[in-house]
């Protein structure tokens, strides 16, 4: 059985790409450090959410 699947996200794209990575890619070039937060857990480089959102989702969970 085939499933139909829809076509309203087929330009969506989960990869950084353009400008956006051209520059990312001239920074590094030049010796920063860039860090690709579109790879992975944003905690994992010390990044957390507000504690808004934390109670937030508590209260709606």
């Amino acid at each position: 059985m085939d499933i139909l699947k829809s076509t309203k996200l087929d330009q969506a794209h989960y990869d950084i790409r353009g400008p956006v990575l051209d520059h990312a890619e001239w920074l590094e070039d030049q010796g920063q450090k860039v860090i690709k937060l579109n790879i992975g857990n944003p905690a994992a480089f010390g990044f957390d959410a507000p504690d808004e959102i934390f109670y937030d989702v508590i209260q709606n969970l």
